[in-house]
């Protein structure tokens, strides 16, 4: 496995590298100013095939490219974003991951990149408070920029490398790793001292949910008083190990969670005992509860046991209220 590469845009302090089956460079560096580049070429000369992935992300700005290739099948890449006034902070990560006849083995290459030094604002103005429609543009911006990324570029190459004894680092981004960091990421925007911050979340909320009956964790927010199964946006970083975000029904259809449709997702059976979050909670997370009218009573009382079960089963919550 061949990877060079070089990076401009920045001042790097310290470079630490770490042999195995998974060989990791880690960097070190300050942003620097104009654009954030990699640029570099990549080639397996042995085993069968590779996929490499190349991220650069610099403030709320960020660029990826993906490759899968044969072996002998050399790649070129060059990727760039531009450095903003406000950026903050940026990364870059390389990742190239090569099958073998005995096992796969992979190169990751990781730059954190900070400010060299804070902007110095003499008067700092009143901030004006945020409009309905600029509230939840910011938390996704939050969201985007506050999750690491993973040591990998999809959820399930992450998954299988950690299965591997001693390979602790991939612990961190499995699916309810992931979740846990971003339920932590929205509580801090909740309860935070700063009244503006906690204005963020008014008119939403947001809670831990599952799909394949459990087997994947995520999480998801919506505004109040909606049905987060059609209204919500999932917040899921497992699927390609990065921050990314997914209205419910494109996320329960186009990753095949819900089997083509809702059956398994629901709230998560996790956080079953933490009413603090309404997606497991049960009757606040209902906001279609009402009444049934007789008729209605009547009718679910000439229905067999199963037929209640699969009317307690269904994502329609007109439907989920009848079983009495």
């Amino acid at each position: 496995m061949q990877v060079t590469y070089s990076i401009s845009g920045a001042n790097v302090t310290k470079t630490t590298d770490e042999p195995g089956y998974t060989w990791r460079q880690t960097i070190q560096s300050s942003l620097g100013n104009g654009q954030l580049s990699v640029s570099g070429n990549a080639n397996l000369t042995s085993g069968f095939s590779y996929t490499f992935r190349v991220t650069v992300m610099a403030g709320a700005k960020s660029k990826s490219v993906d490759f899968d290739k044969k072996i002998n099948e050399p790649v070129d890449f060059d990727v760039s974003v531009p450095i903003g006034a406000t950026a903050a902070s940026g990364s870059v990560s390389i990742s190239m991951v090569g099958n073998y006849n005995a096992r796969s083995r992979g190169v990751t290459i990781t730059a954190a990149l900070s400010q060299m030094a804070p902007v110095v604002v003499d008067v700092k103005p009143k901030p004006k408070p945020l409009s309905p429609s600029t509230r939840p543009k910011t938390i996704m911006n939050r969201f985007m920029n506050g999750i690491p990324p993973g040591n990998l570029g999809a959820g399930w190459m992450n998954n299988i490398a950690s299965w591997v004894p001693f390979t602790s680092q991939f612990d961190s981004p499995i699916c309810g790793n992931y979740q846990a960091m971003t339920l932590a990421l929205l509580d801090e925007i909740r309860w935070s001292n700063d009244p503006a911050v906690r204005g963020l979340m008014e008119g939403f909320d947001y809670g831990p949910i599952q799909s394949l009956y459990g087997g994947h964790q995520a999480v998801v927010i919506y505004p109040k008083r909606k049905d987060w199964m059609t209204a919500g946006i999932v917040l899921d970083p497992w699927i390609e190990q990065k921050a990314k975000y997914s209205a419910a029904p494109e996320w329960a259809q186009m990753y095949t969670f819900g089997a083509g449709s809702y059956h398994g997702i629901a709230g998560s059976s996790v956080y079953q005992d933490t009413p603090a979050y309404p997606t497991v909670c049960g009757e606040c997370a209902n906001p279609k509860a009402k009444e049934l009218s007789k008729a209605e009573q009547d009718w679910v009382r000439t229905l067999s046991q199963s037929d209640r079960d699969r009317l307690k089963a269904n994502h329609d919550t007109n439907l989920q209220r009848m079983v009495i």
